[in-house]
């Protein structure tokens, strides 16, 4: 079912790139799909899919940057990608992830400096992650 609507968001966000609810969808459903992945213990697939949401919803942030939402989705989809790899034993991986994203937070924020949210979440990941690293 989710090859399928994979394969339905890719063409219309390929045949549409202006229509960035398309775009939202494709995303989405390779978020989803991730998560249904990590379930079945797929985690190789699982990776590649969580990367793959990443990706579009980064490229959805920087086409349509005067949208913030799109800016704080892309952000939690790195923090979503960081936990999967904590889950999977690779805190350093994850640690590199988060970095990426507080990098990339720290010109969107500038952009949007009354964005509550997103440094709430900044706040928050980086207790988790530092949490994570201690363990020996």
């Amino acid at each position: 079912l989710y090859r399928r609507a994979l394969a339905i968001f890719d063409k219309l966000a390929n045949d549409y790139p202006g229509i960035h609810l398309y775009r939202v969808e494709q995303a989405d459903v390779y978020y989803k799909y991730a998560t249904v992945l990590k379930t079945l213990d797929r985690t190789a697939d699982a990776e590649k899919a969580y990367r793959r949401a990443v990706e579009l919803f980064e490229k959805l942030a920087a086409d349509f940057a005067a949208i913030p939402a799109y800016q704080q989705i892309a952000f939690e989809q790195r923090l979503e990608l960081g936990r999967f790899l904590v889950e999977t034993g690779r805190a350093y991986d994850a640690q590199q992830i988060e970095g990426e994203a507080l990098a990339l937070s720290g010109k969107r924020t500038a952009d949007f400096p009354t964005r509550l949210k997103h440094w709430q979440g900044v706040r928050c990941r980086l207790i988790e992650l530092s949490r994570l690293l201690e363990r020996p």
